[in-house]
């Protein structure tokens, strides 16, 4: 039984010698494979982990799309609409309204005229006017030209009217198609 055992050891023995010269034969070392099985196993790894957070961003973004959607859909698209016209006769009434108190505020500028250049018939109205307050120490001018072409004048020319005065309540007169310009003075008011 000994000699049975012996053999059987010696044969086992050959086979795995046998193994490794087959192996070393074809190139594959014995070591070399449990590292390459390892480098694959790290390498699918992180592979299965990239593809599980493009999962997780994707499945994010589906869910926000679903939340607008869901958004989207609870909307009463008539009553959107009615809002809509709602709005929009809001705005026509408020620029109505705006139009009239233009309207009011341009005529009001027509009767009374500030500092600057005015041209009677187009922003104000012709007529006689009076500073509205006293002109003392105020280093007022204003001067009243025969026609509205300011940038052709020459000089004096055409100027109709002009009046620095040193105090009072100054008066002028303007008449259609004249420019009137006004310097450092109150407003005037038209009183005729």
């Amino acid at each position: 039984m000994q000699g049975n055992h012996a053999y059987k050891q010696s044969v086992l023995i050959i086979a795995v010698i046998v193994a490794m010269i087959v192996g070393l034969a074809a190139g594959i070392p014995i070591g070399d494979s449990i590292g390459k099985t390892s480098a694959l196993s790290e390498q699918t790894s992180e592979q299965i982990a990239q593809k599980n957070k493009e999962y997780q961003d994707l499945s994010s973004k589906l869910q926000e799309a679903e939340k607008t959607i869901s958004t989207a859909e609870s909307y009463d698209i008539e009553t959107l609409k009615q809002q809509q016209e709602q709005l929009v006769a809001d705005i026509e009434a408020k620029q109505q309204k705006l139009d009239q108190l233009s309207g009011n505020i341009t005529r009001e500028l027509q009767d009374t005229v500030p500092n600057g250049t005015w041209q009677v018939g187009s922003n104000m109205k012709a007529g006689k006017y009076r500073a509205t307050e006293d002109v003392s120490g105020m280093d007022c001018s204003y001067t009243v030209y025969i026609d509205e072409a300011l940038w052709t004048r020459e000089y004096d020319r055409d100027i109709l009217q002009f009046d620095a005065p040193q105090g009072g309540y100054p008066e002028f007169t303007a008449e259609d198609k004249q420019e009137v310009r006004i310097k450092n003075c109150p407003t005037f008011k038209r009183i005729d």
